[in-house]
């Protein structure tokens, strides 16, 4: 899943740098991080057209496609993946609107949103310690896992947990465009230590994953959903109270892609459910085993679908 420590730096080098920052080396960084976010794109036009498309209780599978029809690259995708072995529709597809029929609305959002993402960030991420194929499998995975957990727990609780399962782990691509060698440096500590990512990061940067995908989504201006998704999945109890039920979402979609050994998030450790999970969304350690028997059978599809966006 990851590859050989391509880095020069010895091991104990390594584990030393995360203690040998001063708190001001630590506040200094952190600034000049924050400074450098200013530098990422700025939130692509597509993206926010589709999330807008999304996110209006009113939209039809005609305004997503006149949405998407626009953009060639997801145009490509969405045709691709609906030609795929796994849908085995007898005749080639290509017409958009017949392709969104067969995958589905809510896939053919994923794989807009993947899309612009990837298109807009995937240059930023230049990390030798961290496998990106299997980080964006990871994040489709957690993804499904939410839009499985919600259908089954509570459909009310979020129309769009997909999309929170999806960007949740996004601030990873930002750490590793504000500084490739400490992120991984954070990456090769978490497996080498057995230590959770983000309080590697935490220990390097000053901040971690969910605090640099939250600023890129107040940059990007996503729903206060969304960026809570990202800011508080390891931090339920920071989050505001009345946003609190979207970060656990996101935590127990991220545990179960983890769980359910979809990709790689980073680190090998897989920690227990935060207790706010069981006790908000009345999650048994039964509908945990359920969504996660549901999201092994959809590890076809979710390979048909990283495939579709390369």
């Amino acid at each position: 899943m990851f590859g050989i420590v391509m880095s020069e730096r010895p091991f104990y080098l390594r584990i030393i740098k995360m203690t040998n920052l001063s708190d001001d080396d630590k506040i200094s960084e952190k600034r000049r991080a924050i400074q450098k976010i200013e530098f990422l794109p700025t939130i692509p036009v597509m993206l926010q057209k589709i999330i807008a498309t999304s996110y209006d209780p009113d939209s039809s599978a005609q305004d997503l496609q006149e949405t998407i029809i626009k953009d060639q690259s997801i145009s490509a995708a969405i045709l691709k993946l609906a030609n795929s072995a796994y849908y085995g529709y007898p005749r080639s597809v290509d017409d958009i609107s017949r392709a969104i029929v067969i995958i589905g609305f809510k896939t053919v959002v994923s794989v807009a949103i993947c899309v612009s993402v990837f298109k807009s960030l995937s240059d930023k991420f230049n990390s030798q310690e961290f496998n990106v194929e299997e980080f964006w499998k990871h994040t489709f995975a957690a993804g499904e896992a939410a839009k499985i957990l919600v259908q089954k727990v509570d459909q009310e609780l979020s129309s769009h947990a997909y999309i929170i399962g999806l960007l949740h782990d996004i601030g990873k691509v930002v750490l590793s465009f504000l500084n490739s060698s400490n992120f991984d440096d954070a990456v090769f500590n978490a497996r080498a230590l057995n230590k959770p990512l983000y309080r590697c990061e935490e220990e390097i940067f000053g901040f971690d994953h969910q605090a640099a995908g939250g600023l890129l989504g107040d940059r990007w201006q996503l729903p206060e959903n969304i960026v809570a998704g990202i800011k508080y999945h390891h931090n339920i109890e920071a989050c505001p109270e009345h946003l609190q039920e979207d970060a656990i979402t996101a935590h127990a979609a991220n545990y179960l892609a983890k769980s359910a050994k979809f990709g790689s998030s980073g680190d090998e450790r897989l920690w227990v459910l935060h207790p706010l999970v069981k006790t908000k969304l009345n999650i048994t350690s039964e509908t945990v085993n359920e969504v996660k028997s549901e999201l092994d059978k959809k590890r076809e599809e979710i390979n048909m679908f990283l495939e579709s966006i390369e």
